[in-house]
């Protein structure tokens, strides 16, 4: 089910952004705020041409062995600058009206010193889920901008968006 279409121009070479993205996958916990800590998924298959299988991307509201994110590339396409995420939350005790979430991103050459980053998700939902279609088309909608947007920061000035600064101090861990 469609959720979101985010769009966000970067003000960095095309491949510098690709690397970020493909290259440097699972560093994700850099300069995205919400993750916390992300590790590499080492077992399954790898897609043709990707850099890993995946990423474990422990969120950071949640307490260690509680809820994390299982991030799986199940497309990657280097010329295209394309890749394909499909994320499931693992270990959680609460309620989700997802059952999964998968994200497109593409990176575009704008000009030799500029990008553009695509970000188009769609989610998977429980039966119980459906009643709550805008609540969750809402919320990962704004979640998506927030990720391309700290992106954005990351790559513009190479330092992670004041979100995650906050919410590394939040956590009592140090700012790099």
């Amino acid at each position: 089910m469609k959720i979101a279409l985010q769009r966000i121009t970067i003000n960095s070479p095309v491949d510098k952004v690709w690397k970020v993205l493909s290259d440097d996958f699972v560093a994700v916990s850099i300069w995205m705020a919400a993750i916390k800590i992300s590790e590499e998924i080492t077992k399954g298959t790898k897609v043709s041409g990707a850099p890993v299988i995946g990423r474990k991307s422990i969120i950071g509201a949640v307490e260690e062995g509680r809820s994390f994110l299982e991030e799986t590339i199940t497309a990657y396409d280097e010329k295209n600058k394309s890749l394909t995420v499909k994320s499931v939350l693992k270990n959680n005790s609460n309620f989700s009206p997802m059952i999964s979430y998968t994200s497109i991103i593409t990176v575009k050459k704008i000009d030799e010193n500029t990008s553009e980053v695509i970000w188009d998700g769609s989610a998977e939902l429980q039966l119980l889920g459906y009643p709550m279609y805008f609540l969750v088309k809402k919320g990962l909608a704004a979640g998506f901008y927030r990720g391309i947007e700290e992106l954005q920061h990351f790559m513009d000035t190479g330092k992670p968006h004041p979100r995650k600064i906050a919410f590394l101090k939040k956590w009592g861990m140090s700012v790099k």
